[in-house]
């Protein structure tokens, strides 16, 4: 038998990591509507991620304007085919876009999609989307029965006139 063998091994730990993180956006709210002012800001969009093993690289967002199907480019604005994925700021946890680039039009809706990649390069496939509507312009109301200084007689129906182009 021989007299040089070895009795101690060496080891390698290491993570193995095959699966994508997940993502998903917070802000805006999935089918809501939002005005621009006060409350009903869209800014900046939200989201926040989880990724088990190997931790998060990038995140994208992608920006779509439902009613022409186009994307979002910072810079030009909404002129891309769909997906066009814009990186997001990552934090522990969460993620943001600011908007102060973005010019949204009142009446549109839109869809808000977010990925991610780990540092392994695992990409998420499933994204996640939250569809909002944006509506700066107040909606409108008149009275049209009785007419303006009219004196009201009892049985005269009240009639108008409302709308909303959002």
């Amino acid at each position: 038998i021989p007299s040089n063998y070895e009795t101690s091994y060496a080891t390698r730990t290491f993570i193995f990591d095959n699966q994508p993180p997940n993502t998903a956006v917070t802000l805006p709210l999935d089918n809501q509507a939002y005005t621009g002012s006060g409350s009903r800001q869209v800014t900046p969009i939200q989201g926040t991620y989880s990724d088990d093993k190997a931790g998060i690289s990038s995140i994208g967002i992608s920006i779509k304007r439902v009613q022409d199907n186009k994307c979002f480019v910072i810079g030009p604005g909404f002129t891309a085919g769909c997906p066009n994925w814009v990186p997001a700021t990552v934090y522990t946890s969460t993620w943001s876009f600011n908007t102060a680039s973005l010019s949204f039009d009142s009446g549109k809706y839109y869809a808000i999609s977010s990925s991610g990649t780990d540092v392994m390069n695992n990409t998420q496939t499933t994204v996640s989307t939250n569809t909002f509507l944006y509506d700066s312009t107040a909606p409108a109301a008149g009275v049209t029965q009785p007419v303006n200084g009219q004196t009201y007689v009892p049985g005269l129906i009240i009639q108008g006139t409302a709308s909303d182009p959002g």
